[in-house]
């Protein structure tokens, strides 16, 4: 799976955010862009989309899931997880 990393839309013209770390997760919080303090990249997950992060699952398919339902199931992006998840 793939989503957006976190990145304040001031930071937007120093360019891409490095790759999410899913071997040594930190905090795998789900927000609005808007949020996301100025000058921490990578730190969290954002979004500039309305409403949710656009995830990318690893069947091919894209799906815009809720920043606040992110947060709350933080272990679905340690790739150790074992659990089944039931996505809303």
């Amino acid at each position: 799976m793939v989503a957006h990393l976190a990145c304040n839309p001031q930071d937007y013209p120093n360019g891409p955010t490095p790759w999410y770390n899913c071997i040594q997760p930190t905090n795998a919080s789900s927000m609005p862009d808007s949020q996301v303090p100025q000058g921490l990249f990578d730190q969290t997950f954002s979004s500039p989309h309305l409403g949710g992060n656009l995830v990318l699952f690893a069947d091919g398919h894209a799906q815009s899931i809720d920043h606040g339902w992110l947060t709350a199931n933080q272990s679905i992006w340690n790739w150790q997880n074992t659990t089944p998840i039931q996505f809303p």
